[in-house]
């Protein structure tokens, strides 16, 4: 009976410690603040004019505790106050018009992992705005309001958000493929004589670190002297030198989307450029351990 008695004690005593850590380590993991991740990405803004509907300029990811019942209604930047923006969680835009949907259809918002819920805001761009805009505009700092009243400020990252699609038809695109280990691979046929080459975008050296990209075996930066005859093969490479494994504080982005203008003189003289889509790293399914690592990633906690 006595060893019985001794027994439970210690299952007892386990439980009470075992429960303690639990609460300790729920509480030391709580979000202060939600946790947006960070950008390095280029978008096209488009006018409904063109795609027929309204689609959002960028989706933006936050982490947030599972209570947390705020949803986002407004996002500016700092950047760019003069521009005009519509952020939402819960709004799908078509010819111009939104609609916004109640609770009632989607009591919570985002998904739930583990004591978090990743949810996204939908980022648009005003119509009437883009009719005339041309350029492009880098936005890093925002302001984030909610309907409670409450709003944040958050780094994004480095956002460039561009007006043109530059497609130009002296390299025509054959075959991409892209492979979980984090390479991605597009193949061209110069159409004509093609000298010159150059990689172009504010955001490449920066995305450069993590990814690495390569045309016809030539790093981007070492390209002037490759020189594409008509019927050439141009094959544009990237590939993720980051170890999934290791958690790198240096990483800063966990979405990088650059899409670089490749430039090259014609044959008549001009200039031609076309966006290269390759170099990208997105990470689309989060567990549990990838919430906490990007979190220490990001010194959290």
């Amino acid at each position: 009976m006595t060893k019985k008695i001794s027994l439970l004690r210690v299952c007892l005593i386990l439980i009470v410690i075992i429960t303690g850590i639990c609460v300790g380590f729920s509480y030391y993991t709580r979000l202060k603040e939600p946790v947006f991740l960070k950008y390095c990405v280029a978008t096209s803004a488009v006018p409904s004019i063109t795609t027929g509907y309204q689609q959002p300029v960028l989706e933006l990811q936050y982490l947030t505790n599972n209570t947390d019942q705020r949803e986002v209604i407004g996002l500016s930047f700092a950047e760019a106050p003069d521009y005009s923006f519509i952020a939402t969680e819960n709004a799908q835009y078509y010819g111009g018009s939104f609609t916004f949907f109640s609770n009632n259809s989607t009591p919570q918002l985002g998904e739930a992992i583990g004591p978090y819920r990743l949810r996204k805001v939908f980022l648009y761009m005003n119509n009437y705005f883009l009719e005339d805009w041309k350029g492009e505009v880098e936005l890093n700092n925002a302001l984030v309001n909610f309907n409670d009243g409450s709003s944040c400020k958050v780094n994004l990252g480095r956002i460039l958000i561009y007006s043109d699609g530059a497609t130009d038809n002296a390299l025509l695109m054959m075959n991409s493929t892209s492979s979980n280990q984090g390479i991605a691979e597009t193949t061209f046929r110069a159409q004509q004589d093609l000298n010159n080459l150059k990689m172009e975008s504010p955001l490449i050296e920066e995305a450069s670190r993590k990814l690495e990209l390569t045309l016809n075996t030539h790093f981007y930066n070492e390209i002037e002297s490759l020189h594409l005859k008509r019927g050439d093969s141009l094959t544009v490479t990237s590939c993720d030198k980051s170890d999934p494994g290791m958690i790198d504080k240096n990483d800063v982005y966990d979405v990088i989307d650059v899409r670089p203008l490749l430039t090259y003189d014609k044959e008549n003289g001009t200039r031609g450029s076309i966006r290269i889509y390759d170099m990208m790293r997105r990470k689309y399914f989060y567990g549990y351990m990838d919430v906490l690592k990007c979190l220490i990633r990001r010194g959290v906690f």
